[in-house]
């Protein structure tokens, strides 16, 4: 209904296309010989898109969405990246997360899409410019305290 929202619909069995036309209430797409079964169905996608899309426009997205889910079929809104962050389902897999900046603040952000058995599950926040720089060169670089104190205080280190 609204301008450039989307849904997307996935029927694989002819079980889910059905319960598609049960959910819009057109069981006459059933009888459509352009819609008889997938390969019709495929030969026609321009027809079946014109359909289809002529029912989800008269609805809301996450009305549509709402009734095809009710009707087993798998349907979810297309989000914009600005509609990503408040989505419930997101939030409820935790998916959308919280990380505290020094400088910042607290960030709401979109975390991984799955679940990993080890590892992965750690967030932490950006580091500040310079912050390891101590680390690198002492660690990784293998330079003295001392190495370290007079590049700092000759202000190389800024």
């Amino acid at each position: 209904r609204d301008d450039d929202t989307w849904i997307a619909i996935s029927t694989h069995t002819e079980d889910d296309w059905h319960a598609l036309c049960r959910a819009a209430g057109h069981a006459d797409w059933r009888e459509d010989p352009r819609f008889a079964d997938a390969e019709s169905r495929r030969s026609n996608v321009n027809a079946l898109d014109q359909t289809v899309g002529a029912w989800t426009q008269t609805m809301e997205v996450r009305h549509v969405t709402e009734l095809l889910q009710a009707h087993g079929v798998a349907a979810g809104p297309v989000l914009r990246t600005d509609e990503l962050l408040d989505d419930e389902q997101l939030q409820s897999l935790g998916v959308v997360i919280e990380t505290e900046h020094p400088v910042a603040g607290v960030r709401r952000q979109l975390g991984l899409p799955w679940r990993m058995e080890k590892g992965g599950g750690e967030y932490r926040r950006a580091p500040l410019l310079g912050e390891h720089t101590r680390e690198v060169l002492t660690t990784l670089l293998g330079l003295s305290d001392s190495e370290y104190a007079r590049l700092e205080k000759e202000e190389v280190l800024r």
